[in-house]
């Protein structure tokens, strides 16, 4: 286990000592143990437990566990569905972004150059083609390349 998860384990344990008993009991002890056996032992939890857990300062990795506690052995049915429905959607989300901005008929539509036809002074778009030439230098490495082949 990182350092990161070590300590997580700390504040996690810390946060549970002040956790109603009812809600622990429901927690495995074999888990609670893991917990235990992978805690830092020089790690030191300074939490401010007047406010809400949201707003502690606590790490990102004490936040996976508490939510893999929470959707594991604290949350009912309901909870778990209203959960994976927030997940669907926040992917979903997440997905149309992805294929907004990395759209591959989109690709080539910022590459349009604008002229101004002085005839009829309307605005065109034109899309040309670049002609691609090879350099001296490239043309010599090439034939270097095919005399050692």
């Amino acid at each position: 286990m990182t350092r990161a998860y070590s300590e997580a384990a700390v504040e996690v344990l810390d946060i549970l000592d002040h956790t109603v008993e009812e809600k622990v009991k429901l927690i495995p002890q074999k888990f609670i143990n893991y917990l235990k056996e992978n805690a830092a032992k020089d790690y030191v939890v300074k939490l401010d437990y007047s406010k809400p857990i949201n707003e502690m300062n606590i790490k990102i990795e004490t936040k996976g566990i508490l939510g893999t506690i929470c959707r594991n052995w604290w949350w009912n049915q309901e909870e778990k569905q209203e959960y994976a429905r927030l997940v669907r959607e926040k992917e979903i989300k997440h997905q149309e972004e992805s294929r907004e901005k990395y759209n591959p008929d989109d690709i080539f539509k910022n590459r349009t150059k604008t002229e101004i036809n002085e005839e009829t002074k309307e605005q065109e778009n034109v899309t040309s083609m670049v002609e691609y030439k090879e350099s001296i230098f490239t043309k010599f490495v090439n034939f270097i390349k095919n005399l050692f082949k």
